[in-house]
This record gives structure tokens, sequence and C-alpha cells, in this order.
């Protein structure tokens, strides 16, 4: 494509031609993989679909799907297109949530996404003092891994993703606001043989089984680094799991042990569903980051909501 040719294309996605029922049908025929699946799904005909497509392949002028015989598949320039159309309805979908909340008198809305870990305490804790600041706000609150929320940061249905990000890793579009250091500790169930131990060397904890974070998470990668660091290989328990409830159960019913934040391991001990081991670790588990779309304004609530995290970091 020439300088002249993308004038053309930007000249016709400035002059509005570019309706919401094109960015309709190109998201739904992705779904679908198919044309006439596409068209059901929007109650309407197949020429319609295949209509709306067409002006949108001759404005780009170049083809999106692909037809193979199992359907069909956005090219890359399709793809390109597709993730634009998802962050537009996005923005448009937070668009009437922020409205709505305005018009009904509260103070918008802020939609967050946390890691499990985080969400145990520190997200929490901060949106309690954001509410405080902002009781009109109301705020929705997403849990998963950082992988799994990172989608809906980029197509605008999250605000703020708050995850531990993997060390030195940067990432063009995205940028990290304050490091929530969130110190970890090895636990165990109340009932283990450990759990009532003085002194431990890292040879007595190698010889139980652990509980892992998801394979390729932050946390992962920075327990397998300290497992390197003492030089042990521990039994694993065949279980890798990220939910801070989950594994307590998991570990009173199999002896296992795992890794949580320190915050959070004080909460669950003094309910008594948990107990800390007495050993130390090195700083090997990088910190929690409030994590923004680089570039986008952050809104007032956006950035008291920063300053919220900071404030439930330090008060452990």
């Amino acid at each position: 494509m020439n300088m002249s040719d993308r004038r053309d294309v930007s000249d016709w996605f400035m002059r509005h031609r570019l309706k919401v029922r094109h960015l309709n049908v190109l998201l739904a025929v992705e779904r679908a993989r198919s044309i006439g699946r596409a068209a059901a799904e929007l109650r309407t005909s197949q020429p319609a679909v295949s209509k709306a497509l067409q002006e949108l392949e001759r404005a780009v002028g170049s083809v999106l799907f692909e037809r193979r015989s199992n359907g069909a598949f956005a090219t890359d320039t399709g793809a390109a297109l597709i993730r634009y159309a998802k962050e537009v309805f996005g923005v448009l979908e937070r668009a009437g949530q922020d409205v709505a909340s305005l018009v009904s008198g509260r103070g918008g809305v802020l939609t967050i996404g946390c890691n499990f870990s985080s969400a145990t305490f520190l997200v929490p804790k901060a949106v309690v003092l954001l509410k405080r600041a902002h009781p009109t706000v109301a705020v929705k609150v997403r849990e998963g891994s950082l992988e799994a929320l990172l989608p809906d940061l980029r197509s605008r249905n999250a605000d703020i993703l708050v995850a531990r990000w993997p060390r030195g890793r940067r990432v063009a579009d995205l940028e990290e606001h304050g490091s929530f250091d969130q110190p970890m500790c090895v636990v165990c169930s109340p009932r283990h043989p450990l759990a009532k131990s003085k002194r431990l060397t890292w040879a007595a904890l190698a010889s139980f089984p652990w509980i892992l974070p998801p394979e390729g998470s932050p946390a992962r990668d920075d327990l397998e680094e300290l497992f390197r660091i003492q030089r042990i290989k521990p039994l694993e328990a065949g279980i890798e799991c990220a939910s801070v409830f989950a594994n307590s159960l998991l570990m009173y019913e199999l002896g296992a042990l795992t890794v949580v934040p320190s915050s959070v391991a004080s909460h669950l001990q003094h309910e008594q569903l948990l107990s800390v081991l007495p050993i130390k670790l090195p700083p090997v588990f990088g910190p929690n980051s409030a994590i923004t779309l680089r570039g986008r304004e952050q809104t007032p609530v956006m950035t008291s909501f920063i300053r919220s995290l900071s404030a439930a970091a330090g008060a452990r």
C-alpha cells in the first residue's frame, strides 16, 4: 500500500463512513468463523453481512478474512482491525456505564482487574480507602491471572490492573504506576508436621509437596528462582493454583506447602486457616504494580485508587 492508498483509508475512517454496523459484522464473523452464522447471530441476512464486510475490505484495501474449509479466519489486517473494534466497543460500554452512573447520582465507575493474591488483601483494603474518599463511585473488581486480565485492559473493559509484573519486562502499550511490595512467606496447614517448628532449613521444606503458582506466571518464575538459589528440588503436589483460599483447603488435605503474601498469611493465621513457617525468603519476588494503558488519561478516581493501593500496602 503506497502513501496515497494509506491517506485514502484514513480519509474513509475520518469521514465517519465507518459505521458501528461494520464493526459489529467484523466481530460477529470473527466469533462465528462463518458469514452464515454471523448473520444468524446478528439477526440479519447473509447478503447484508457480506456487503458490510466488502465495504470494509474495499476501504482498507485488503482482505480481512481468509475463507477455509473449516471456516473464516482473520488475516493479519483483519486481526488488527478486530483489536481496534474491541477497543471501540469497550470504550462505548464504559462510557455508557459512567454516564448512567453519573445520571443516577453516583460518581462514575472504576473497574479493577487483580491477580489472586492481591484480591485477598491489597485490593479490598485499597477499595475501602477509595470509597472513603469517593463514596459515590461504583467499583467493579474482577479476579484472574495477569494474562487473563490484559485483554480487558486493552479493550477498555478494565481501567486498571493490580498484579505482580515480571521483573525487567516492558510492554510498549502498558505503563506501571507504583510498586506495592507484598513480602512473601512459606505457609502450611495448622496441622502440618512443620507447623510448630521454631527453626527450619530449606532441605526440610524440600521433603514435602508444594502447591505451585500457575506455570508462566510471575509468581511461579520467582518461586522457581528461589528453588534454584537454595539448590533444592521440592516435591510437587501435582497442583497449580493461585487462589489463596483454595490453597488453604488443599494444604490441609494434602500436607503441602506454598507461598502467599505476608499480609494475607497474617490474616489467615489469625483465623487459624494456615501457619507461617519460620524461614526467611530472599528478595526474589517482584512487587505488585498498578498497570494501565500507556497514554490513557487517568481519571481522578484512578489516581486516587493508586494512592489507596500505596496506603494499603503500607498498612500491613
